[in-house]
């Protein structure tokens, strides 16, 4: 299934869960918080620029990362919800790959990945609650910097990095543990589906500025053990 059926059938299963409103129970929120790792899946087309100015084979790289994951949740009947999950945004550290690997890591930006799904609860097992979600990410990236090492290998006397945004798909996998008092535990694996599009732009002394470009597909992995309490 490619990305956009990916994205078409999140949607409809959020509209799904919105029609089963009618027979809902009383809303009852959910806050979770707690850690989450992402461990991505890279894979980079080349680096492109103009004619002679890019060797072929330089790629890029995304460094793992950790952060604070949240998660804020909406009951909708005994078995459907709707979900917002977000968190403090991590560093993310570019790294060059391919042809590029000698230079390490080449640049950083803050990372934004809120996601929207809607889950479906399944029967207990004993105390357990397992689920299942899917929805929509939007990606955006802020304060993007580029590395002096970057800069250097291209012969240039500075360096401005942009990523574009994107929406993207996301499937999840998880498990309640309801514990006393409104407690409740949240373990789950989430699959990002993450496509950026990244430039640089050097200046380059004697031939100005000089833009390079490359797809990034990411696609993280995410691990989150939350904890937080209904209500």
């Amino acid at each position: 299934m490619n990305r956009q059926n990916t994205i078409l059938l999140a949607l409809s299963l959020a509209s799904a869960t919105l029609a089963g409103t009618a027979h809902a129970q009383a809303h009852r929120y959910t806050l979770t918080a707690g850690p989450a790792h992402a461990a991505f899946n890279v894979s980079s087309s080349d680096l492109s620029g103009p004619p002679g100015t890019t060797p072929p084979g330089a790629r890029m790289s995304v460094d793992d990362l950790s952060t604070l994951g949240i998660e804020a949740t909406l009951h909708l009947t005994d078995r459907w919800s709707a979900s917002l999950a977000f968190g403090a945004p991590p560093k993310a550290h570019f790294r060059g790959e391919g042809v590029a690997a000698p230079l390490g890591r080449i640049g950083s930006a803050r990372a934004w990945f809120p996601a929207v799904l809607a889950s479906y609860r399944f029967n207990a097992i004993g105390a357990v609650q397992p689920y299942v979600g899917a929805g929509i990410n939007y990606t955006f990236y802020t304060g993007v910097k580029v590395g002096d090492n970057y800069t250097a290998a291209f012969g240039g006397s500075s360096s401005s990095g942009k990523v574009k945004a994107a929406f993207g798909p996301v499937v999840k996998l998880g498990a309640l543990l309801p514990l006393s008092d409104g407690w409740v535990i949240n373990a789950g694996w989430a699959r990002y589906g993450i496509r950026s599009k990244a430039s640089v732009t050097t200046q380059t002394p004697g031939f100005g500025p000089i833009t390079r470009q490359a797809t990034v597909d990411v696609d993280p992995d995410v691990f989150s053990l939350l904890i937080g309490r209904s209500f």
